[in-house]
């Protein structure tokens, strides 16, 4: 009848499926005003952009592992959060205090600036308490140990580099 070999062992799922359908339309309009927020007739519209950072979730086995490319930001403008089997991840990418530099007009601005928020629904529940996130080189690598209680929900501090976690 079907061979679905070529497409894995999974089951199709509407609901993933509609997540994808979802996230593509975001990347979308998140593009589309980023452009409009770029144009300088549009002034301080700009200051309110918002992106949505792409990511990766991996399931490798005993816990999952979600990466995402954040670059430019610090420790403090990340905020990460895990309530029942949903990982949210917002912060605030703010614009460079370089010097103006008024000897020529901007031809393209594609850098992402503003406030920034993910949710992500995780395959299963986590543990909590064994979360852990690391910041290195612009890249959020969050790895989420697999249980079997959804249990409260918990801020995960953020971890940069070889830095102790922060409390």
């Amino acid at each position: 009848l079907w061979d679905d070999s070529a497409f894995g062992s999974d089951e199709w799922n509407p609901f993933d499926e509609i997540q994808r359908m979802q996230q593509h339309m975001d990347r979308m309009f998140s593009s589309t005003l980023n452009r409009v927020n770029a144009s300088p007739s549009f002034g301080p519209l700009a200051m309110d952009s918002t992106y949505l950072p792409e990511l990766d979730l991996k399931d490798e086995g005993d816990h999952y592992v979600v990466t995402v490319d954040l670059p430019g930001l610090e420790n403090s403008q990340v905020d990460i959060q895990v309530e029942g089997r949903n990982l949210s991840i917002a912060g605030m990418r703010e614009a460079a205090t370089e010097e103006a530099d008024n000897s020529g007009k901007v031809i393209r601005s594609e850098r992402n600036l503003g406030k920034f928020e993910r949710t992500v629904v995780l395959p299963g529940p986590v543990d909590k308490d064994s979360v852990e996130a690391n910041y290195e080189d612009g890249v959020l690598k969050i790895t989420l140990p697999k249980s079997t209680d959804s249990g409260e929900s918990r801020k995960i501090p953020l971890n940069s580099g070889n830095q102790p976690p922060a409390s």
